[in-house]
């Protein structure tokens, strides 16, 4: 086990050392070693080894989701500020960042090139870390650990789609509170979407005939008025 201060380390330096062991990792496991030339010692095909380090690498990736969690949440409230020195004909440029939560007009379409995504999935995916970062927090450190992954701190924050969104914050904050003195690590996406849902429900119960009315529009394609039409 190697262990990393992270106050002597900047982010892009550990991000390095992560990225150059999965790279070694990667040529161990596709055979890109000789035989000859392992010093490792035993094999590791053997099967409970094999198992071992799929549920190790799945602990990985959570936490490299919460890692890249922060830092959308962070890219989205960063604004670039532009300065012109006129004498010397050069301009500077600060960062300034946003409160937690606000979303600048042209953060989506900064990821749209870099992680080869379109304009709705590149706007989906920010909206999404920004939410999980400032109403579950928590669940965004157990990610971190390994316990939860993206798919599951996602679904989550789906349940609070029909929320209002002046109550969202404080509904947010009740549910996670119920999820983590529950124990939800081991439930599917799909199952904790219901427990988080019957949570939210719980707490605001004006938002369950709100959900009933939005799946039977979407699933019927009817548009339904929000005020009464006469006639």
């Amino acid at each position: 086990m190697v262990d990393l201060d992270a106050a002597e380390h900047t982010t892009g330096e550990l991000l390095a050392v992560a990225s150059a062991a999965l790279q070694a990792a990667y040529t161990r496991v596709s055979g890109g070693v000789a035989p000859e030339a392992d010093r490792s010692g035993e094999g590791e095909l053997d099967p409970a080894t094999v198992l071992a380090q799929v549920g190790a690498l799945h602990e990985l990736i959570n936490t490299a989701s919460a890692v890249q969690t922060h830092r959308l949440a962070e890219h989205a409230a960063t604004e670039t500020h532009t300065v012109y020195d006129p004498e010397s004909g050069r301009s500077s440029y600060t960062l300034r960042k946003g409160p937690t939560g606000r979303v600048r007009d042209t953060a989506a379409a900064d990821l749209q090139g870099l992680l080869a995504l379109g304009p709705v999935t590149a706007r989906r995916v920010l909206a999404q870390a920004v939410e999980a970062v400032a109403f579950f927090p928590q669940l965004i450190d157990a990610m971190a650990t390994g316990a939860l992954s993206r798919a599951q701190v996602e679904a989550v924050g789906d349940a609070l789609v029909d929320v209002e969104p002046a109550h969202r914050r404080s509904t947010a904050q009740g549910v996670e509170h119920q999820l983590l003195l529950r124990g939800i690590e081991d439930l599917p996406p799909s199952r904790l979407g219901k427990v988080a849902k019957a949570a939210v429900y719980a707490a605001r119960p004006e938002a369950e005939p709100v959900a009933r009315e939005r799946a039977t529009r979407d699933r019927l394609g009817v548009w339904f008025s929000p005020v009464r039409c006469p006639g």
